[in-house]
């Protein structure tokens, strides 16, 4: 019975890449010499303290980690060795797909 509300969450995940779900989270293609996968990534609010520091320096890597709480995404994310290409390509996606730019995200407004 709970498998229904998992494949229409794996659904909605699936139609929503680089597109905003009704949380704020997106999803956001990380193409590696492995192939794509997905990674949500939740709305600067919820992401941990250091993340946007870590964005604006441009250290993408350690903004994932903190900025991910998907533990599959985090996964996903660990798993693939990148490419600086890779990461340049991944932050383009997710500052497209929610209009934010790396130096202006905002964790919350005491940040």
């Amino acid at each position: 019975m709970s498998e229904a509300p998992e494949k229409a969450v794996e659904a909605a995940k699936a139609e929503a890449v680089g597109k905003r779900l009704e949380d704020g989270s997106v999803l956001v293609p990380l193409t590696t010499d492995e192939g794509t996968v997905e990674i949500l990534v939740p709305p600067p609010a919820l992401w941990f303290e250091g993340a946007v520091e870590h964005l604006s320096a441009g250290r993408i890597s350690e903004w994932v980690k903190l900025a991910v709480e998907d533990r599959e995404s985090l996964d996903l994310w660990n798993s693939r060795r990148k490419r600086y290409k890779n990461l340049d390509d991944f932050l383009t996606a997710w500052s497209k797909a929610t209009g934010e730019s790396p130096g202006e995200s905002q964790g919350s407004s005491t940040s």
